[in-house]
């Protein structure tokens, strides 16, 4: 049974003079479930700057405008038969190019530290005409299990200031691929993406984030810098892929890219708690709570929705007769909105032909904005 992250936390009143100790998180601090849900409030912020740096730093995030939501599924993973050390995978829809790839990316939390260490992918086809103008010409993506070649820690235990290590590794998408103009039928390659990040503890002390039940909380916490870097390379028929394909494609060899993001952890949570993305411009914090008892129930699953799961072009029934709402919203895995309707007592929702299988989370608004209720939804 999925379940909310149930974190435990010191508060401090904003009035009271903080106290700043060493921060130290070693694995045991890091409590990662094998099956949960959680979801981020995000803000995006016209030139961003990043937060401060060093020792014994207050950080105050509570005045954070939430304008997108960031939902993530974690699945149990124990007894896998391919990825034996995995704790849990997050079901993900990653693009190549302009082609939409479903896959289950795996992780593992082990002495070392908590790190992703492979891709399954379902296998998709798709008609590429519009690209090659052949009318049988296609794109195969391959499915199966695709461990990726080395490692890189998005914490490495034991963490604490002025840590820092530099990994990388190679994520690989295999493909077939049938162009008649270029003399191509069912053709292998690969594209390649070779990842370097270099990541550093560059700050401790105490962050301030909104709590899930009203009001701000106050958590020690550490701050890490992660410098990403990444190369793309396509091949096809194990030579690299010709330029007027890569062309037709959109592609370039060599393609590189690069971000700069601040992650906040903190003892006794299995997440990052807030983070800096500076490539994007936003900043966000995850819903924590500082109560033993299940976070359900503050906000999650308080209204009574069925079927669920629920098919495309079906219509989902929403049970309401306790809250005053206004609103509701259908949130993909990547906080864009798919759907929204007004709300009044009970309704009906209709989920059309258009919109794609997978996990949705559908927020229920108070007149006043404030989230009242957050579901997850599967669609089939």
């Amino acid at each position: 049974m999925k379940s909310i992250l149930l974190l435990t936390a010191a508060t401090l009143i904003a009035s009271v003079q903080l106290s700043f100790s060493q921060v130290v998180i070693n694995k045991a601090d890091f409590p990662l479930e094998s099956d949960y849900d959680f979801m981020s409030h995000v803000e995006y912020r016209t030139n961003l700057e990043p937060p401060a740096t060093g020792e014994d730093v207050t950080w105050d995030l509570s005045d954070l405008v939430t304008t997108h939501f960031i939902a993530q599924t974690f699945v149990d993973a124990s007894g896998d038969d391919f990825y034996k050390d995995a704790v849990n995978y997050r079901i993900s829809l990653y693009r190549l190019n302009d082609f939409d790839i479903d896959s289950k990316d795996f992780y593992v939390n082990d002495d070392q530290g908590y790190a992703r260490i492979g891709r399954r992918i379902t296998e998709v086809e798709y008609p590429i005409t519009q690209i090659t103008g052949g009318a049988n010409d296609k794109l195969r993506i391959d499915g199966g299990n695709f461990p990726f070649e080395g490692r890189i820690d998005f914490i490495k235990y034991p963490i604490e200031m002025e840590k820092t290590w530099t990994e990388s590794h190679n994520i690989p998408t295999y493909y077939k691929l049938t162009v008649e103009g270029f003399g191509l039928n069912e053709t292998p390659g690969v594209f390649i993406t070779y990842v370097t990040q270099t990541k550093t503890v560059v700050g401790s002390g105490k962050l301030t984030i909104p709590n899930l039940g009203g009001g701000v909380m106050t958590i020690d916490a550490l701050m890490i810098k992660t410098e990403y870097n990444d190369i793309d390379s396509v091949f096809l028929g194990g030579q690299p892929a010709p330029p007027p394909l890569m062309t037709a494609f959109g592609l370039t060899q060599g393609d590189t890219g690069s971000y700069v993001a601040y992650d906040y952890y903190a003892p006794g949570y299995g997440v990052s708690v807030a983070s800096y993305d500076m490539f994007e411009g936003y900043l966000s914090y995850t819903d924590v709570s500082q109560a033993k008892s299940s976070v359900a129930s503050d906000v999650i699953n308080l209204l009574s929705v069925y079927p669920n799961p629920v098919k495309s072009g079906s219509i989902l029934n929403i049970s309401n007769s306790k809250f005053n709402l206004s609103n509701i919203v259908l949130v993909d895995q990547a906080g864009n909105v798919v759907l929204e309707n007004e709300m009044r007592g009970n309704t009906n929702f209709s989920i059309p032909n258009t919109v794609s299988a997978g996990a949705y989370l559908l927020n229920s608004y108070d007149s006043n904005g404030k989230i009242i209720s957050s579901n997850k939804i599967i669609i089939e």
